[in-house]
């Protein structure tokens, strides 16, 4: 059998939009939560969903006045909130078309850049006077190319010349104005890329292609209008996003992803999941780690029906959250350019393999090709490549590299490496951009960490490829230690002497690691994945390569 996998849709597609969905949750059930949030000081803040649709139009009406246009581009580099959910959903009333960025310079010149080439005339950032934001906020009004409007989420005593508060807008009444028509073709936002593979890039999405890839996945996971979804994830973030909401109108938990990021707030999140009765969690790859590293915490769990895990590759020692935590696992895969596009679940952890994702979701066509763009035959792995109803409609200024991974039958290349197996489940080997090429050969950097993994005082572990005047690449395992173990750099060599050949009898070359670094904490990217490129920055930093 060839690597070719279709699951039609049996059912009608969506046509509607985010803010007609709105609209109508509002009207049947107006006092039911839209969104809970909790922040750092765990104090608990909600919106019903007659509030969130008030409060939006409301504001969407202050936008339309101030001069918001349909087809706008509106950048956001918001935290989530309340006040996040309520302009990211205003913006979209007012027929604007929300962007999201943030920063890791001082100089925020990486966010002016990004306003430059959206041309966006507005700007939505949480910024305090006297904070870094501030700071940044200044840089971006001296530095972009248009007049832009800056509105910031925080307080200030003297703002800035083209700067408005957040708050002091919200509360202004509502303004007799004809909001937009918007329509299920239209735009309804950017997501950005996560940037694992370089610089992140806009990804525009329409309201039907959303809507669609979203009922879709929820119909995968069992979720309806009645469930409770933990998801800490931030709302800029495709899988963070409100979109669950305000497709199928499920009440979303929320909390400052810094919680879950800092590893210090698992008792509070595990404690916000008991209160809010959730049935749905969304499990970044930390936390999961972090839960099955504490023995108490189980009993917070008991209302969790299904637990989600994504946005990397998902080791099977993930299933044993089941009968702890959940009842039922689910590995999901997807990108931002398509949406949800695979899961796999079962109740029993033996049914897991490292990297296994499933099958497709309704209206979903998959194929592994090889490199010629043949396709292969079951169980040979190659390049995994999708055809999907949802998939997105272009990159922002970037319309050769959509021709490049969109070819003319309309397969979307994923860039990711993956196989079918014989009953029909895939499994994700790994990203073409994740493997080290040693002396020609090339390898998964996976297959290190899972051996180094299993080593006594390690909490992480992670290989990356450093540069060898040799052989091009060799292997450096980058090491987090269990807090207060005593682990050196001799241990791990020689666990790896005793677990890796110097030699491959069938490769000539090894991929034991040459280096061995520790490092204090796992960099990530903005959107919560794992920042692999830094930690290959920091590696040859501290070689000197």
């Amino acid at each position: 059998m060839l690597s070719y996998i279709s699951r039609p849709s049996m059912d009608p597609f969506m046509y509607e939009t985010m803010t007609s969905r709105l609209r109508r949750f509002a009207e049947q059930n107006p006092n039911r939560d839209a969104i809970v949030y909790y922040g750092l000081d765990m104090k608990r803040q909600s919106l019903s969903r007659r509030e969130l649709l008030e409060s939006s139009e409301s504001l969407a009406s202050q936008f339309v006045q101030m001069g918001v246009r349909k087809g706008d581009r509106i950048g956001f580099c918001m935290n989530n909130s309340l006040n996040m959910a309520i302009a990211n959903v205003a913006v979209i009333f007012a027929g604007g078309i929300p962007f999201y960025t943030g920063t890791q310079l001082k100089d925020g010149s990486d966010i002016a850049q990004t306003i430059d080439m959206m041309e966006s005339k507005f700007f939505i950032v949480d910024a305090n006077e006297g904070d870094t934001n501030w700071t940044i906020v200044q840089n971006i009004l001296a530095s972009c190319k248009l007049r832009l409007c800056v509105i910031y989420n925080g307080k200030s005593r003297a703002p800035l010349k083209d700067m408005l508060c957040l708050e002091e807008i919200m509360e202004r009444p509502r303004i007799r104005v004809t909001l937009p028509d918007i329509y299920p073709e239209d735009l309804l936002l950017f997501f950005s890329s996560s940037g694992s593979t370089g610089t992140p890039k806009q990804v525009s999405q329409t309201h039907f292609n959303v809507m669609n890839w979203t009922a879709m996945s929820c119909k995968s996971f069992g979720m309806t209008e009645d469930s409770i979804f933990f998801n800490d994830r931030p709302i800029c973030w495709a899988v963070g996003n409100l979109r669950t909401m305000l497709t199928m109108g499920i009440t979303r938990i929320m909390v400052d992803p810094q919680m879950a990021f800092s590893g210090k707030h698992v008792e509070q999140i595990c404690r916000i999941i008991q209160d809010e009765s959730c049935n749905y969690v969304y499990l970044p790859g930390y936390i999961a780690q972090d839960l099955i590293s504490s023995p108490n915490l189980d009993q917070s769990f008991k209302a969790v029906d299904v637990m989600i895990c994504s946005g990397e590759r998902v080791p099977k020692k993930f299933a044993y959250l089941i009968g702890r935590f959940c009842r039922t696992l689910y590995t999901y895969y997807g990108s931002t350019e398509l949406g949800g596009v695979t899961s796999f679940s079962s109740q029993n952890p033996e049914e897991f393999e490292d990297g296994i994702i499933g099958i497709p979701h309704d209206g979903i066509e998959i194929k592994i090709v090889d490199e010629n763009v043949e396709t292969v035959k079951r169980v040979v792995s190659g390049e995994l490549l999708v055809r999907s109803i949802g998939r997105f409609v272009g990159y922002c200024s970037l319309q050769d590299l959509f021709e490049k991974v969109i070819d003319k039958a309309g397969w979307f290349r994923a860039g990711d490496i993956a196989h079918i197996r014989d009953d029909g489940n895939i499994v994700l080997d790994g990203r073409q951009t994740e493997m080290v090429s040693i002396g020609t050969m090339k390898f998964f950097l996976w297959e290190v960490e899972k051996v180094l993994l299993k080593c006594p005082g390690i909490k992480a572990a992670y290989a990356v490829g450093v540069p060898d005047l040799r052989l091009s690449q060799v292997v450096c395992a980058v090491i987090i230690p269990i807090p207060e173990s005593s682990v050196t750099e001799e241990d791990i060599k020689k666990y790896c002497d005793d677990n890796f050949v110097e030699v491959s009898t069938a490769m000539g070359v090894t991929i034991k690691p040459r280096y061995i670094i520790f490092i204090d904490k796992i960099p990530y990217l903005y959107s919560g994945k794992i920042d692999r490129r830094k930690i290959a920055s920091i590696a040859r930093s501290c070689l000197g390569l």
